[in-house]
């Protein structure tokens, strides 16, 4: 079985600088070059992912959604949200019903990078409750998530 005639590999410098990793590797197989090879694997898949539409889109509902709260408060912002069925409930089911829908549910590994950068930002933040994302700058928040990425 080969690879599938459909496939491109991506060429972009990150990626090409990921293979020849790789390839060091696999001539060498020491854990010095296993460990490059997997340093510039992870930051290839960061470039990608920290340049896709899912990752932008899912960042900007969540700073939408906490200048949202910092203007309206929390009830309100779910509202606008058309979110409605979350006033009430707790910060737990709140958070993780809009982080899931703002990262379409985690169906693509972009969404799903996006929903772990995302709640590792607000853990990072140390976000226990919904209603704290008005006290948080939108920059600092945003700076985390691609810190957090």
């Amino acid at each position: 079985m080969g690879t599938s005639k459909g496939y491109i590999a991506p060429t972009t410098p990150h990626w090409s600088q990921a293979k020849r990793a790789v390839t060091s590797y696999i001539n060498n197989g020491d854990s010095g070059s296993r460990a490059y090879a997997a340093n510039k694997f992870v930051g290839a898949m960061k470039h990608d992912i920290s340049s896709s539409e899912s990752f932008i889109r899912a960042s900007g509902n969540i700073v939408a959604f906490a200048n949202a709260v910092s203007r309206s408060g929390l009830n309100q912002a779910l509202r606008d949200a058309g979110r409605e069925d979350l006033i009430g409930k707790s910060s737990e089911i709140v958070f993780n019903e809009l982080l899931w829908d703002f990262t379409n549910y985690g169906s693509t590994t972009e969404d799903y990078l996006s929903a772990e950068s995302i709640s590792s930002a607000l853990k990072e933040l140390q976000v226990t409750d919904m209603e704290q994302l008005k006290d948080i700058p939108c920059e600092q928040l945003l700076t985390e998530i691609l810190i957090e990425l």
